[in-house]
């Protein structure tokens, strides 16, 4: 099992211009969580990305959401050692379960 050389892995921070976007309803955030963060989060990173969280048949994971905060979700995360590591430890925890070719496959074969 790898772990990674940092600490926070950035993944699609947005800062596009909402009133281009085609859903135009104002409670819609699309959650930005992509493949690279889903690398990060199994090497153990504490990721930061864009959207907020929604649990569905999968919990949502656990990441850092900022809308519009990054720098302020970015320096909390710095400073406070404590969470970070809970967070990223939290985080490759889901991963691995969630995350994974067999948990892929259970879903398809339900």
């Amino acid at each position: 099992m790898f772990d990674s050389q940092s600490s926070i892995f950035v993944d699609q921070i947005d800062h596009y211009d909402r009133s281009k976007f085609k859903f135009r309803d104002k409670q819609y955030v699309w959650p930005a969580l992509g493949k690279s963060g889903l690398e990060a989060l199994h090497l153990g990173c504490l990721v930061i990305t864009h959207g907020k969280g929604y649990d569905t048949d999968i919990p949502a994971p656990p990441v850092a959401w900022c809308n519009g905060n990054f720098k302020e979700v970015l320096e909390y995360y710095i400073k406070n050692e404590a969470e970070r590591t809970e967070m990223a430890a939290a985080g490759k925890e889901w991963a691995l379960k969630y995350s994974s070719y067999d948990f892929a496959a259970q879903q398809v074969l339900k």
